[in-house]
């Protein structure tokens, strides 16, 4: 990490934003590792070309590696949707919740199904298991007001914290009863 708390690394990108990810524990791993690795690398490369003034970091990178110019785009876009580039900070913050989502619903131990089920007790029956699961990628249906204070009231959280920066993304800030989470050391 730099001093601002920014990875510095390709490696230390892929573990900020993917901390589960073992490249030791299978070959399917190892490969999304290698993969994610080399998005990580592209988008410093073009960060890089950028900065430097490039009128086409592109066609830089794109040179530099030995492949075509849309090869280069097309990494650049799977780097988007990894979450190594925002596209603007309403999307940041969009990953964000659905990230915090996933973590808090695991920790209880529910479904999509299940998370859902609870949204309609509580008032938010368009919350249904398709829209979550579409939530929680972060893909194609983003986290509007609504979404964001019924899944806090489900939560029992407040809408601040699921857009809180600080938020522990293994633990939630509530590991589970007479646990010490080892990433943030939150103990209950």
């Amino acid at each position: 990490m730099d001093l601002d708390g920014q990875p510095r690394t390709p490696a230390e990108m892929v573990r900020v934003r993917f901390p589960d990810l073992d490249p030791q524990s299978g070959a399917g791993a190892a490969r999304r590792w290698t993969r994610l690795i080399r998005l990580a690398e592209v988008v410093q490369e073009q960060q890089l070309a950028q900065a430097r003034g490039e009128k086409s970091p592109t066609a830089v990178i794109a040179e530099a590696r030995g492949v075509a110019p849309a090869t280069v785009r097309g990494w650049l876009h799977q780097a988007t949707r990894e979450g190594f580039l925002c596209r603007s900070s309403y999307d940041s913050a969009n990953r964000m919740v659905a990230r915090r989502v996933r973590v808090l619903r695991k920790a209880r131990g529910w479904s999509a199904k299940q998370l859902a089920e609870q949204c309609a007790e509580l008032g938010a029956p368009w919350l249904t298991g398709d829209v979550l699961y579409l939530l929680e990628g972060a893909r194609s249906r983003r986290i509007n007001v609504d979404d964001l204070v019924a899944l806090a009231k489900v939560f029992d959280t407040s809408a601040e914290q699921l857009l809180n920066a600080t938020w522990c993304t293994v633990c939630g800030d509530a590991p589970p009863a007479g646990f010490t989470c080892n990433d943030c050391g939150a103990a209950t």
